[in-house]
């Protein structure tokens, strides 16, 4: 693991363990807000598929680290060249509430390499877990609470665009950009209609009657440098769609 990347999973476990100073208080706050109205009959039921039967690690949406909110991850500036993206388990008014035992589907890491072995515009990304300890919040490799991912702005430098931003065709090479996306798009669109002999898509985040069109123009971003007003395509967001390489068939004897 490089040493930037081990960094990033100090700097997480600093600003997580801050942020959990209240969790006691804060968890009986989600309990209450959530249960309220199950019988007590209910209540152990419950507990499991709310995500309230393990320990949950709380991040207030006013952090200075939150760097972005979307519709599906929250990302944390870890003021490392890195970035911390996590799926909360639960929306409160002030916080977000994030089971540590699971974030992300486990099929994400190995889709991820498929993709990238495909040749796709797809950064690095580890993932990690966290666990509650007597001495605070602790990092791990190979769990799925986090991912860490290159800051993709690098801090600033660039601004980031969706594809169809307009100001996309007033790139000095928005041909380059653009045709790069189309490529990618219709590798992934072949996949998902069973075109592709190798590699099977699922829609994971952005469901649509239509299609994956969608969830996999979402996970395209355009790093505009504004200096040289130029872009340069990446997949912000890999975890949109699971690509996954087909079950070798049994062979069936004569």
């Amino acid at each position: 693991m490089k040493p930037e990347v081990q960094d990033s999973m100090r700097a997480l476990e600093l600003i997580l363990t801050r942020e959990s100073a209240d969790d006691d208080k804060r968890i009986d706050e989600l309990k209450e807000r959530l249960l309220r109205g199950y019988s007590a009959k209910d209540l152990a039921e419950q507990l499991p598929y709310l995500g309230l039967s393990h320990p949950m690690v709380f991040l207030s949406r006013g952090a200075d680290e939150l760097f972005d909110q979307g519709s599906e991850q929250i990302v944390i500036q870890l003021g490392t060249g890195y970035v911390g993206k996590t799926c909360p388990r639960h929306e409160m008014r002030r916080h977000y509430a994030i089971a540590p035992s699971m974030s992300y589907e486990t099929r994400l890491p190995e889709s991820i390499e498929n993709m990238r072995g495909m040749g796709l515009s797809v950064p690095e990304a580890y993932f990690v877990g966290v666990e509650k300890t007597e001495d605070g919040i602790k990092t791990f490799d190979g769990g799925l609470s986090f991912m860490i991912t290159p800051d993709q702005t690098e801090r600033g430098k660039y601004q980031l665009l969706d594809i169809f931003d307009p100001r996309v065709k007033g790139l000095t090479n928005s041909d380059e950009v653009i045709g790069s996306y189309f490529m990618e798009f219709k590798r992934l669109k072949a996949i998902y209609d069973g075109e592709d002999p190798e590699y099977t898509l699922e829609v994971h985040n952005h469901h649509t009657r239509e299609g994956p069109e969608l969830a996999i123009m979402k996970m395209y971003m355009v790093r505009w440098d504004t200096d040289k007003n130029t872009g340069e395509l990446t997949m912000l967001d890999p975890v949109n769609v699971l690509v996954m390489k087909r079950a070798q068939q049994q062979q069936i004897p004569n």
